[in-house]
């Protein structure tokens, strides 16, 4: 599925973005956080999503959003994906290469 949601996950330094294939399934946030060396990885509450990127929970963009990014790499086997703008009423066809070199990746999925 070329569809590629943003999710927002809180670790101990923070927010971050975690943008997926809706293919992957459900996040196994207790494996992704032994994976990747995080002492605790869990989804962010809406009300700090927006207050510290501006954007409502189902509205995050892709891109521009200004987290640290988890970035599956599945994405990659497609020549587009579409995914968030900031706006619930737009959606944003990009290249997922694209993406992945606009966002700050700090570690990725397989």
């Amino acid at each position: 599925d070329k569809a590629a949601p943003t999710f927002i996950l809180e670790n101990e330094n923070g927010l971050m973005a975690c943008i997926v294939s809706s293919g992957h399934g459900r996040l196994d946030l207790e494996n992704m956080k032994k994976r990747l060396g995080y002492q605790a990885l869990r989804m962010a509450s809406r009300k700090k999503i927006e207050k510290q990127t501006g954007y409502k929970t189902g509205t995050i963009p892709l891109i521009g959003h200004g987290l640290p990014c988890i970035f599956d790499e599945k994405l990659l086997e497609f020549d587009v994906i579409f995914g968030g703008t900031g706006n619930e009423r737009v959606t944003l066809k990009i290249s997922p290469k694209d993406v992945r070199r606009l966002n700050h990746i700090v570690a990725s999925l397989s």
